[in-house]
């Protein structure tokens, strides 16, 4: 999270063969993505902040998205997006996939889905030691 925005550090796109490297890249609307609204659904005092701000409230999206445990992302874009856990145990970053939507369609996102859950929970697990 940076104030009302979600910073993507990685960033690569299919014919990208370069290995890949954190980088600033990007800032969107967390409210926006599946990552910005899977962090938004952890932490709630950013929560509280970025939605009052934003004249935003949608309690019943944020709970849906802790029970299921990642978010999902649909428009031009669509994308999925699972929460990482740090060594305290709070809610540090998102790892998601996010392509066209013609390229990750409603189909694929089920299965985009489950991936992204798998490695962002082994994450979190190598995160929490």
């Amino acid at each position: 999270p940076s104030y009302d925005s979600v910073l993507c550090l990685v960033h690569r796109t299919g014919e990208d063969t370069a290995p890949l490297r954190p980088q600033m890249r990007e800032l969107a609307p967390a409210h926006t993505t599946a990552a910005g609204r899977v962090l938004l659904a952890h932490r709630a005092r950013w929560r509280a902040s970025v939605l009052a701000k934003l004249g935003l409230d949608d309690p019943a999206e944020l709970e849906r998205i802790r029970r299921q445990g990642y978010a999902v992302e649909e428009g031009s874009y669509a994308g999925v997006a699972a929460l990482v856990i740090g060594a305290d145990g709070e809610a540090v970053a998102a790892l998601a996939v996010t392509a066209p939507a013609e390229r990750l369609g409603a189909p694929a996102l089920g299965a985009a889905a489950r991936v992204v859950s798998g490695l962002a929970v082994g994450l979190s697990q190598r995160l929490l030691g």
